[in-house]
């Protein structure tokens, strides 16, 4: 695949992400039952945030059912456009922050998500040392 080719050529569209109103008890759930460090949050398929393994191990056990994933989740994290090139992926992925992006369309829909393991490393990767400006920050 050539360095302009899209993500939404490699990304994964069976994706596992929770309703923003969702418990903590779902959240932990969820972990227990998948080997995953993160979900993406989603409002009405709109992606809001992502909550991960982490963020939920430093929450009492005790307020999981009566808490809502919207109340912990991280509302700053990376996300790309599926018509970003897989390199502008790859650039994030080497700062090694980063173990999942979730990939959203036009109108901010989840549509997928992208890890390090859908990307093949051994590409050359034009301008190494600049990021992208097609990354979106959401801090």
């Amino acid at each position: 695949m050539g360095n302009g080719t899209p993500i939404s050529r490699i990304m994964a569209t069976n994706i596992l992400a929770i309703d923003i109103c969702e418990s903590l008890q779902s959240v932990y759930d969820l972990f227990q039952r998948y080997t995953i460090d993160d979900i993406p949050v989603t409002e009405k398929g709109i992606l809001k945030g992502m909550i991960s393994r982490s963020t939920l191990n430093c929450i009492r056990p005790s307020i999981y059912k009566s808490t809502s994933v919207g109340k912990i989740m991280s509302r700053q994290f990376i996300y790309l456009s599926s018509e970003n090139p897989i390199t502008t992926a790859m650039e994030i992925f080497k700062m090694n922050i980063f173990k999942l992006i979730p990939i959203v369309d036009k109108k901010q829909t989840l549509v997928g998500i992208l890890t390090p393991q859908h990307l093949s490393f051994s590409s050359n990767i034009k301008n190494r040392n600049r990021m992208s400006s097609e990354v979106n920050f959401n801090w």
